[in-house]
């Protein structure tokens, strides 16, 4: 399967010419090393739960983890980041003050 097939199915974000494929991941990788680990985390094992389980356990998860998200003080340091414009210090890991 090509990549323009995979892509057109949902398989894929999007298809690359293949000396774009490694600049692409690396900069989603820096994306999501940036975000809250928290969040991430939840995000994870959300669409992991979809794939197991169904859409409705993982809508059942994900308002569990946008409760447990919005409580931690990873989305306060985020608030405070976009209000001072500057780049965010998340500290917070499952739930956890680390």
């Amino acid at each position: 399967m090509s990549g323009t097939e995979a892509a057109s199915i949902g398989l894929v974000l999007k298809a690359l010419p293949t000396d774009e494929v490694l600049p692409a991941a690396m900069k989603l990788a820096a994306q999501l090393g940036s975000a809250s680990p928290i969040a991430v985390r939840t995000a994870t094992r959300t669409l992991r739960l979809q794939l197991a389980d169904g859409l409705e356990a993982a809508l059942w998860r994900e308002a569990d983890a946008q409760a447990q998200c919005y409580a931690s003080a990873d989305m306060l340091e985020g608030i405070d980041a976009i209000v001072e414009k500057r780049a965010p210090v998340f500290k917070q890991v499952e739930g956890y003050a680390a």
